[in-house]
């Protein structure tokens, strides 16, 4: 009797454990969604401020650069959504707060943040 309710309350407590393991908590989830879309997204905000200062011969070239990086964001950040789960919208002025610290560069690009995030 006193083994079959050992294994009872150990199953109880793994079950628990990890279930807790297995959703982080709502800030460090913001924390490592902020992160990883600085690191998704920086490369192809620099190749569109780069846009404003080439000249017409060269924004062909630059466009198809943009493009690409565009796609590594996506598949980047399908991959983030994918590890931390889909953001509410209601949960993106949160992030945006993140991101205005640590990227200010695409933190205003609000549009692009609700494209890349989107279900």
């Amino acid at each position: 009797m006193q083994e079959q309710t050992f294994l009872t309350v150990s199953m109880a407590l793994a079950v628990l454990l990890l279930s807790g393991c297995s959703n982080p908590a709502p800030s460090s989830r913001f924390s490592a969604i902020a992160d990883a879309y600085c690191e998704c997204t920086t490369p192809l905000a620099r190749l569109n401020q780069a846009v404003d200062t080439l000249g017409h011969e060269q924004l062909l070239t630059q466009f198809r650069r943009i493009e690409a990086a565009y796609k590594q964001a996506r598949e980047c950040m399908v991959a983030t959504i994918g590890q931390y789960g889909p953001l509410q919208a209601t949960e993106l002025d949160s992030l945006t707060l993140l991101l205005q610290q640590r990227c200010p560069e695409v933190a205003h690009q609000r549009d692009l943040l609700e494209e890349l995030l989107s279900r």
